[in-house]
């Protein structure tokens, strides 16, 4: 059973608001803090196999970095919609809601204050934390309120669960994700380039400037830096093997239909908070002297990757993509898991995979595998290989994602 300890971090300077850190603190050495302020994952010690830590997130040294800082959006929950909304407009019931622009011509992650910017009621649980958010009516010009919970647990076999639960009380959009930044060799190792990424999906979204077209794509080497795959279901499931890194370290499933892959090879110390890269705007930490991290090192580019759990990006506007439009009165749920092992050679690996695969199965989850491994090939490359068949399983919600496949291959 996790151990769950409370206290206070600091205030926000903005509001005076109080906000606290929970840690929590696994059987087999796995520990997570996570504060109220956006439900953010602050650090997140992960062992090896002998049992030493490494914090294999991205974040900041001070609760004041964490405030003005943050334009990457290091580990917190994202809403009240996910990704971005093209050109900041949306209709919903013959309305038409102007939105904020706050990514290129874009509206993203919700706007100027999403859910990651607001402190969020929190109460301690078995093995873990709730927190609970109220979004009103009109906020950032979304109609409706929205009824938010995300609950982080900890097993005993090192997995982080993070099982997110709202309602509205007006047809509204809703898509939530998690935006924690992931290095496997730890946070202040350096390039993630020697991490090496196997995806069994076999479509990717088409994108003009990072705005789907609704059409889906063959999987391609080297395609981009801020790629959505699409989940590969073989039924109308519920939680599905997703995708897998090779090597040691963590493996996250997944209810959402898209992984939304971003690799930061722009993140660096400027002084311009954002800045224009091709398609589309590249994260970047505001201050040359904000210490990131326990290390209180700077981050580089190439330091980290995210894998943002979702829906489809713009679904507002696309039709061929599962609905994020939300019908009042009803309670929609999704999960994700991410679990954390180590492995030092290939049989190993092989015994280790086996294992998930047997706890995949009782815990009704299946599994998305990231890792480090020295020696490979400074790059990181996606792997052509056919989709891994996994558990499936009957959904227990309205996020019946086996529909994603319903957009066509271009």
């Amino acid at each position: 059973m996790a151990q769950v300890e409370k206290a206070e971090y600091g205030k926000l300077s903005e509001t005076g608001e109080t906000v606290h850190i929970y840690t929590l603190t696994g059987a087999q050495g796995l520990v997570v803090k996570i504060m109220d302020y956006g439900a953010t994952i602050v650090s997140l010690l992960a062992p090896d196999e002998s049992g030493a830590k490494a914090d294999v997130v991205l974040g900041f040294a001070t609760l004041a970095d964490w405030e003005t800082k943050n334009v990457p959006y290091f580990g917190a929950v994202i809403g009240r919609v996910a990704n971005r909304i093209a050109k900041g407009e949306m209709e919903v019931d013959g309305k038409t809601y102007t939105l904020a622009i706050n990514n290129g011509p874009n509206h993203l992650h919700g706007g100027l204050r999403g859910f990651d910017k607001q402190v969020w009621q929190s109460e301690i649980v078995e093995n873990g934390v709730r927190f609970s958010l109220i979004s009103p009516d009109g906020q950032e010009n979304y109609p409706g309120e929205c009824k938010v919970q995300v609950t982080y647990t900890v097993s005993e076999d090192n997995k982080l669960t993070l099982s997110y639960e709202f309602e509205v009380d007006k047809r509204c959009p809703v898509n939530i994700t998690n935006h924690a930044y992931f290095n496997l060799a730890g946070a202040a190792s350096g390039s993630v380039r020697d991490h090496k990424l196997t995806m069994p999906s076999t479509h990717v979204t088409e994108a003009i400037e990072l705005i789907p077209t609704g059409k889906l794509l063959p999987v391609e080497i080297e395609r981009g830096y801020d790629v959505n795959f699409v989940v590969q279901r073989e039924d109308d499931s519920g939680l599905c093997l997703a995708a897998e890194y090779v090597s040691a370290a963590m493996s996250p499933f997944t209810s959402m239909p898209v992984f939304c892959f971003v690799w930061a090879f722009r993140l660096r110390l400027r002084d311009n908070p954002h800045m224009e890269c091709g398609r589309g705007i590249a994260w970047l930490i505001p201050n040359r002297d904000v210490a990131c991290g326990a290390s209180r090192l700077p981050y580089n580019p190439y330091q980290a990757f995210c894998l943002e759990t979702q829906h489809f990006p713009d679904s507002v506007h696309r039709p061929e993509f599962p609905t994020v439009l939300r019908e009042a009165g009803r309670k929609y749920t999704s999960q994700t898991v991410y679990e954390f092992y180590a492995t030092s050679s290939d049989a190993t690996s092989a015994k280790k995979a086996k294992t998930r695969t047997s706890l995949s199965q009782e815990r009704r989850t299946l599994c998305l595998l990231f890792s480090g491994h020295q020696g490979v090939p400074c790059q990181l490359s996606y792997l052509q290989r056919k989709p891994v068949t996994g558990v499936y399983l009957k959904p227990t919600d309205d996020e019946r994602t086996g529909q994603c496949m319903s957009a066509k291959a271009g």
